[in-house]
């Protein structure tokens, strides 16, 4: 089985009228699920200011990997489409996934940075719609572990989740221990705001 799924790959099925998502895709003359999924892989990269908002990717126009899937997960779920769940993995973020990062890895003697990063998988395969070019194949390769989540995991579950992995890297990896997880967690915040 491929480790990826693409858009086409999933059923185009015409939305029903069946929740306040489905009503809010509707609403923007969006009509079926694969239509739906591009809408929101298209929208640009940005947090967004109530994570916690069922519709704030479509009221905002951006969103996280987090806000996207759990959109699009609620969407499923609502036109009870099979096949498909909501999670969440860590993956080592370094200089090959964005060499834009190696300076702040460099300035703070670090491999990598522990990263949560949000996806759907479908029939057991990854979908990313995080943004236009976003792929499997970005941080499959670097993912140490992932779980099942629910939408409102995405908030403070996923940030939780995160430290307390970063944490367990600073206790047990080498690379790390001269690191304290408030600074791990800067580091990792100058690295997100340069990805945005």
């Amino acid at each position: 089985m491929a480790p990826e799924t693409g858009i086409d790959d999933i059923q185009g099925n015409e939305l029903q009228d069946n929740g306040i998502v489905s009503h809010a895709f509707i609403a923007r003359g969006i009509k079926d699920t694969q239509s739906a999924f591009r809408f929101v892989k298209q929208l640009p990269y940005r947090r967004n200011g109530d994570k916690a908002a069922l519709c704030v990717v479509l009221d905002e126009g951006c969103g996280t990997c987090s806000t996207k899937h759990a959109l699009l997960y609620r969407l499923t779920q609502e036109q009870q489409l099979e096949g498909f769940e909501l999670f969440m993995g860590i993956f080592r973020m370094n200089g090959d996934y964005a060499p834009k990062l190696r300076t702040v890895l460099e300035e703070h003697g670090l491999p990598y940075i522990p990263e949560a990063h949000c996806y759907l998988k479908y029939n057991g395969t990854i979908l990313d719609c995080t943004n236009e070019r976003s792929s499997a194949a970005d941080f499959l390769s670097q993912l140490v572990t992932e779980t099942g989540i629910t939408p409102e995991q995405t908030g403070d579950f996923k940030v939780a989740f995160q430290k307390q992995y970063m944490q367990r890297c600073i206790e047990t990896e080498p690379a790390f221990q001269h690191i304290t997880i408030e600074e791990l967690w800067a580091a990792r915040e100058v690295c997100i705001s340069l990805l945005g």
